[in-house]
Formats: structure tokens, C-alpha cells, sequence
């Protein structure tokens, strides 16, 4: 996969870390690309080929296209997921009209993007909406989520192996990634090419837990088995929760936690969905040809989805395998205020 620039070349700006201990680091903006939600889901509007499409954030996957966009696109991938169409995100008439002198990128523009065609649906929610963008394409960066100012920053840091990655605040979460040690390939310490999917620590009514940041789910939800664990009753039923990519829905029920904890965040008398994190018995038929399609979820006892996004400021930094972030002005979330202390600069 190849990185290409316009017809012209970009310089990046930088947001530069401020003190002592901070004076080293430098991120360097790659591209800041526009946001849009729609029903509950993080997109980035862009195209694939000559073809108008809004790529959906799902940072637990891999990039993938569904098989029915395939078809109208003619794409048919190689053996190494590449794509045979440039792969555009973010706003191409503001990137030209903005000239040689931008200091970063509104537009980012992809060769050979690594993708997987998958599922069955015709889109996902959106009526452009046809592929998503997880690890294969965030990986490559330290990526900020800025909903409040519908907003995706893309940063290459430099010198900032130790620095404290919130530049907007001082108050915040900074959460160590983790493995999910119930999947083959992941191991400690994590890294994000042993498994594309994010697990962070947390705790549910004292109960310690592994979450994984999945805003692929329009709503953050409990596991059945870590609800029962931590004395979470299933109450009343809600809507059913619907698989991204092939449409079939499972039960949920809605739960009153009285204590979660993201790090130091807190959150009181949360109301969370519960429901199983599989598939029912002949939803869907089994999928082949990859691992991940295999073990999404598997062995993970929250999700945080996209409202996680939504309520919060959010940098995932996989140069440091860690997720730093603060709760958004006037926002709340699973229904609850979070709450940080007032020294929150070294929270793990």
C-alpha cells in the first residue's frame, strides 16, 4: 500500500507538545479529514475510484468493502488485498483549492489500499456507504477523533516514545492497549500486527474487564456472561443489535451498572445494553477466507462503540499502544456524566 500525494506536494503542520518533559515530542498533522455521523456511526467522506462512497470507521477490522459494492465497482482484489482503484478520503476540491502552501492535508489519497470483500448487505446504513477503514489504513498513524468538531486528525509522531499525547487538556484518560489472550496470534505486549483490535482495561462494579474499542457498534453493551459476572441484571428488552456486514440481529436487554470505570474515569448508575457477542444459530452462513471474520468479539467482555466517540475526545496513539481520552463538553455517556479527578495526567 502506497501513500500518494496530489499533483502538488503538502507540507505537514504540527501540533508540538508544551514542558519539560514534553519538549522532545512533535506531531507531525498529516491530514485532517472530515467526519460525518450518520445513525450513530463515524464516516469520512471520500471515493473509491470515480465512485462517491463514505468510508465507516471501524477500528477493530480490517479495511473491507462489501461483496455487493465489489460487484458494481468491478473490484476483485489481488492475493495481497490490494485494490485495484485509488482510494480517496476527505474533501479533494477544498485539498486543491487550498493550494501548495497548506500546511497539511483535508484530503489523503491511497494506492493500492490493502482490502477484503466481505459480507452481504448493500451498504451499511448510509446510502454511500459501502466500504470501511480499520487498522490496515490507522495504523499508520496516531489518529484523533474530534466529534465536537467533526473532525479526523491523522498524525505521524516524532521524538514521542514518552510524551502525553492529549495536547486539548489536562484532564484525561491515558489507557494501556492490551491483548485479548483468548484469540490466537495475540501476545503481550501488544502491538497492533498481532491483532487489529484494540482491548483496553476496565471495570464493572469492581469487577475487572477487558473492553474493546469497537465503534463499528453504534452502542457500547456488556457481554451476557460479564454482566452475570459482575451482577449486572438484564432488564427491560431493547432494540436488537444488527451485525455490520451481514444484517442478522441479536437480542439485547438493558442494564443498570452501578460502577464503570474507564481508567479514572468514573461513571454512576450507567445504563448499558447486554446482549451476546454471537451470532444466533443460522443467522448467517459461516464466513471463510480470514481469521479476524472468525474472532471478532470473541472473548471480550464490553464493547465501547461509536457513542464512545461520540460523548468523548479520542487519540488512539499505536505508536505508544495507548488511548488517550477525555469526556466531550456537556456530553454524556451510557446515560451517566463522566467524572475525572482533578489530577487525571497519569491515569493508566
Amino acid at each position: 500500500m502506497s501513500f500518494g500525494s496530489f499533483k502538488y506536494a503538502l507540507l505537514a503542520g504540527s501540533v508540538v507538545a508544551t514542558g519539560t518533559a514534553q519538549a522532545a515530542c512533535n506531531l507531525e498533522l498529516s491530514a485532517s479529514l472530515p467526519l460525518k455521523i450518520e445513525n450513530g456511526r463515524m464516516f469520512i467522506p471520500g471515493y473509491m475510484g470515480e465512485h462517491p462512497i463514505e468510508y465507516m470507521v471501524d477500528l477493530a477490522a480490517v479495511n473491507s468493502l462489501l461483496q455487493a459494492a465489489g460487484r458494481d465497482f468491478s473490484v476483485t482484489p489481488d492475493n495481497f488485498r490490494s485494490l485495484p482503484l485509488k482510494a480517496v478520503m476527505g474533501d479533494m476540491e477544498k485539498q486543491a483549492s487550498l493550494g501548495p502552501d497548506a500546511d497539511h492535508n483535508v484530503a489523503l489519497a491511497v494506492d493500492r489500499l490493502a482490502i477484503v470483500l466481505r459480507g452481504t448487505l448493500a451498504n451499511f446504513g448510509s446510502p454511500q456507504a459501502v466500504a470501511t477503514l480499520g487498522m490496515d489504513f490507522f495504523g499508520h498513524y496516531d489518529v484523533e477523533f474530534d466529534v465536537a468538531h467533526q473532525t479526523v486528525n491523522l498524525f505521524t509522531p516524532k521524538g514521542c516514545e514518552g510524551a502525553k499525547l492529549a495536547y486539548w487538556t489536562k484532564r484525561y484518560v491515558a489507557a494501556d492497549m492490551v491483548a485479548n489472550l483468548t484469540r490466537p496470534l495475540n501476545v503481550e505486549p501488544y502491538t497492533v500486527y498481532n491483532f487489529p483490535h484494540i482491548n483496553i482495561r476496565v471495570s464493572v462494579n469492581g469487577h475487572d474487564m477487558l473492553a474493546a474499542i469497537d465503534p463499528g457498534y453504534k452502542d457500547s453493551s456488556l457481554s451476557l456472561a460479564a454482566a452475570h459476572e459482575a451482577g449486572v441484571e438484564s432488564g427491560e428488552e431493547t432494540d436488537a443489535i444488527p451485525d455490520v456486514f451481514d444484517g442478522y440481529t441479536s437480542r439485547a436487554w438493558v442494564g443498570s451498572v452501578g460502577q464503570l470505570a474507564l481508567g479514572a474515569e468514573a461513571l454512576s448508575a450507567a445504563k448499558v445494553k447486554i446482549h451476546s457477542f454471537n451470532p444466533p444459530a443460522g443467522s448467517a452462513p459461516a464466513r471463510t477466507g480470514g481469521l479476524l471474520a472468525k474472532t471478532r468479539d470473541v472473548g471480550d467482555d464490553m464493547v465501547l462503540g461509536a457513542d464512545f466517540f461520540l460523548s468523548h475526545r479520542v487519540m488512539v496513539s499505536y505508536s505508544q499502544n495507548k488511548v488517550y481520552f477525555s469526556p466531550a463538553e456537556s456530553q454524556t455517556f451510557l446515560g451517566a456524566t463522566p467524572a475525572l479527578p482533578e489530577q487525571t495526567a497519569a491515569a493508566r
